[in-house]
């Protein structure tokens, strides 16, 4: 596993730049769609209040822009988040590209990775996630895990209390 994800982490780091320069430039494009679809709205709604448009026409119209309003937003939080994921995922390949080495030794036996992952977390709690199915019934449809490590260490921050003369010290914001 280590050696497939190591070989590739250089190319995957040349894709997620890629990638997040190909989703940043669809958000700056959701934006501008999103503001000009506003201000058919407003301009419609204007039309309608003022009586240069027919009532009916009117509405139909701002329902069909509302609803492609709703769909842009959808969309625009949905590549935000594709966004956020590449972020984790360019940290995790650089966690692995830093320990991966060691992470070989710790974790080469059954007995061994159960230790090193004893050492790490404290607690996993599962959620049940549920939806409907085909048929409109609610059913499990997955889950969700809490991990609880022991220490700390997972976002956490060195906060400098000078930014611009950091041998004033720091102090560590926990993860």
């Amino acid at each position: 596993f280590k050696e497939d994800v190591l070989s590739k982490k250089m190319e995957s780091d040349k894709d997620i730049k890629e990638e997040r320069t190909r989703l940043e430039s669809k958000v700056k494009r959701l934006q501008r769609d999103l503001e000009h679809t506003i201000e058919n709205i407003s301009l419609t709604e204007v039309d309608r209040i003022q009586g240069r448009k027919d009532k009916r026409v009117a509405e139909n119209v701002l329902k069909l822009l509302d609803d492609e309003k709703n769909t842009l937003e959808r969309e625009y939080q949905k590549t935000f988040q594709d966004i956020e994921d590449l972020d984790s995922r360019k940290e995790w390949l650089d966690w692995l590209g830093k320990f991966g080495e060691s992470l070989e030794v710790r974790t080469s036996n059954e007995k061994k990775t159960r230790d090193f992952l004893d050492g790490l977390v404290k607690q996993i709690v599962v959620h049940p996630e549920y939806g409907k199915d085909r048929d409109g019934e609610e059913v499990q449809v997955g889950q969700t895990f809490d991990i609880h490590f022991k220490m700390k260490i997972v976002s956490d921050k060195l906060r400098y209390r000078d930014i611009n003369k950091k041998s004033l010290g720091y102090d560590l914001v926990e993860g």
